[in-house]
């Protein structure tokens, strides 16, 4: 039988699987999982309003960019914008613990790849004109180049 488990017990069993170094190339599979069917349901359910967050929170990270800064936050908000755009309380919640957990190791691997925010930002734009264009295999698509791009940064 399948028992419920109340999701801030879910939460806490992610921290503590990301406290894990080990565990960072498995977790980011989960991520792969968990945003490519992110993309999918914003396709499908993102308002317009949920896309002009989606798209400030782009012109955030340019501006993070220009000024000379990694744009961790920046970049954080635009993959937990796309979380509630999703209209999905648990992807949501699940997106805020993986992104803020992974901070301190996105802010390691960017300081040593100084260019890739600016790529990474060209594949946030990607992912939101497919989503603008409700088009579900393009944006799936877009979003998995992303994070194995990401990926390859600790791989």
């Amino acid at each position: 039988f399948v028992a419920s488990m109340p999701l801030d017990v879910l939460l806490l069993r992610v921290r503590r699987l990301l406290q894990n170094e080990d565990l960072v190339a498995e977790i980011w599979e989960v991520r792969e999982t968990l945003e490519g069917r992110i993309v999918e349901l914003c396709v499908e359910r993102a308002t317009e309003d949920d896309l002009e967050v989606i798209a400030r929170t782009l012109e955030a990270l340019d501006l993070a960019v220009r000024e000379g800064r990694l744009g961790v936050a920046e970049d954080q908000q635009f993959h937990r914008a796309l979380a509630r755009a999703a209209h999905n309380l648990v992807y949501e919640q699940l997106m805020a613990e993986v992104v803020e957990m992974m901070r301190p190791l996105l802010e390691k691997l960017l300081s040593a790849q100084l260019d890739r925010p600016q790529h990474s930002n060209l594949e946030h734009r990607a992912i939101l004109q497919a989503l603008r264009n409700r088009d579900a295999t393009a944006a799936r698509n877009a979003m998995a180049r992303h994070l194995a791009n990401g990926r390859s940064m600790f791989v």
